[in-house]
């Protein structure tokens, strides 16, 4: 399967520029006032005429981290007060609103008995260093609110999903994401590419010249009576390749969960753990974790992907040990470890977590699922990372060292040639992650020495002989990764 260069995937996406001018008069008559991802401190925009009024910004990528703003993108609302929010607008209950640049202007919602909380207005795509102009038509005495906004533009393509049967499902563009939703009468699967006729994507969100192949397709198993989704998240003023997220139809499709461990109440462990979650329903979501080390206390989060721009965490501000099985509020800005909540845990204990959506706000609940075995760690395959081949860490060419099963139980070994008397090493795990650094120091050839594979500093072999070949034998002792090395030469 032929994929495209960047150079012709850049041609998928093309740039329009467009202005809007007008003669400031009439002061007198109360402007707007905005509050958001480019203007944090509430600012009153500029008045044209009796009904019109602008804000000009240019937009900076940190913008897209306030507000719960998008990547490349920032939310914000209008609202007719300095201070208060009882008269702000932009979209439904808690529902964003999307400006697309250039395009007519949008009604926005205003703030009332059904519509207590208007949902943020959001730009997407925009374009880091450009200006863009917010041109505002409000007729105050209805409370009605129109806005455009005008700027560098990207022509999106016009995508379509198409299942395996040929059957097309046109997708619905919002701001820089398509999606299709529908909710299934019968219990099934389906299996989709997203294309505009000549440009193709698919689960990977690489683009491509030719349809994707079966392993590559969208493919979403579905429940009778449960809404779902496909959507797709571009960012086409940086690259041609696209996110593709597929399931229930949750805020929280495209996160992770994560438990990060804390050695007390207010000290981070080091380390998180990423674990996939299970989106049982809309508003339901639940993921586990098998907690093996000694650590007394969790602190629970979600995050978008591999990034924590857009996250829910445990919120410790008010309460701090959230008791097993009670409702965790959450924050979606990043908190100290301080006003991080924490749950208190037990080693080889495994935890569920439910996550509930309720409107806007997202809050935890942790239960212990019971003890799990305790595992004698195989090193079968983990790394042997140090200095032996060199002054440094630097990756070597044919890779990092490997250690193997030596045939007596929980023995394993690995062989390497030094070219330095004095070898400082840890242990990568089989997936290549920093494992411990074991704290073994070896200083005597033949005899063994106590350390951890779980844990400890850089651990050091001492008085080698440059160019020699030696044997380092690990015997892991318990489940806790207590061990012994011992360095022998090589005969």
């Amino acid at each position: 399967m032929k994929k495209l260069l960047s150079v012709f995937a850049a041609a998928a996406v093309l740039f329009g520029f467009a202005s809007c001018s007008g003669d400031l008069h009439d002061d007198s008559i109360k402007p707007l006032y905005i509050e958001g991802a480019m203007s944090t401190t509430r600012t009153a925009i500029t008045m044209i005429d009796d009904t019109t009024q602008e804000y000009e910004f240019t937009y900076e990528s940190g913008m897209s981290k306030e507000w719960g703003s998008p990547a490349a993108g920032v939310a914000f609302k209008f609202i007719k007060s300095a201070a208060a929010w009882t008269d702000d607008f932009g979209g439904k209950q808690d529902e964003p609103v999307y400006l697309n640049i250039n395009d007519d202007f949008v009604t926005l919602e205003a703030r009332s008995g059904s519509n207590s909380n208007p949902g943020n207005v959001v730009i997407d795509n925009l374009t880091p260093g450009e200006t863009y102009k917010l041109i505002v038509d409000y007729d105050a005495a209805n409370k009605i609110v129109k806005v455009k906004v005008t700027g560098a533009a990207i022509d999106f393509p016009n995508l379509e999903l198409i299942d395996e049967a040929g059957t097309k499902y046109p997708l619905t563009r919002s701001g820089s994401t398509y999606s299709y939703v529908w909710t299934p009468t019968e219990a099934g699967s389906v299996s989709f590419y997203a294309t505009n006729g000549y440009l193709y994507y698919g689960a990977d969100g690489v683009i491509d010249t030719e349809i994707p192949d079966s392993a590559n397709l969208i493919t979403v198993d579905y429940e009778a009576g449960k809404e779902y989704i496909v959507k797709i998240l571009t960012d086409f003023a940086n690259s041609a390749d696209v996110t593709v997220e597929a399931g229930i139809n949750s805020i929280l499709n495209g996160f992770d969960g994560v438990f990060a461990l804390f050695s007390d109440e207010n000290t981070w462990a080091g380390g998180s753990t990423a674990v996939k979650l299970d989106i049982k329903d809309t508003n339901i979501v639940y993921f586990e974790y098998a907690n093996e080390t000694n650590n007394p206390y969790a602190f629970l989060a979600v995050k978008k992907g591999g990034s924590w721009d857009v996250r829910y965490e445990a919120d410790g501000t008010t309460t701090k040990v959230y008791e097993l099985g009670n409702k965790i509020p959450t924050s979606t800005k990043e908190l100290t470890n301080e006003k991080r909540g924490v749950i208190k845990i037990q080693p080889y204990h495994k935890y569920g977590v439910t996550v509930t959506i309720e409107g806007e706000d997202v809050f935890f609940k942790a239960e212990d699922k019971g003890e799990i075995a305790k595992e004698i760690p195989n090193l079968k395959d983990w790394g042997f990372k140090g200095n032996y081949f060199n002054s440094s860490w630097a990756e070597p060419s044919e890779g990092w060292a490997k250690f193997i099963e030596t045939g007596t139980a929980n023995e394993f070994s690995v062989e390497f040639v030094t070219t330095t008397e004095n070898v400082e090493f840890g242990f990568l795990d089989t997936t290549g992650e920093w494992a411990a650094g074991g704290g073994f120091v070896i200083d005597e050839l033949d005899k063994s020495f106590e350390g951890s594979v779980k844990s400890g500093g850089n651990s050091k072999i001492n008085g080698l002989t440059i160019d020699a070949t030696y044997i380092l034998t690990i015997t892991v002792k318990d489940s806790d990764g207590n061990a012994t090395a011992k360095v022998s030469l090589k005969a």
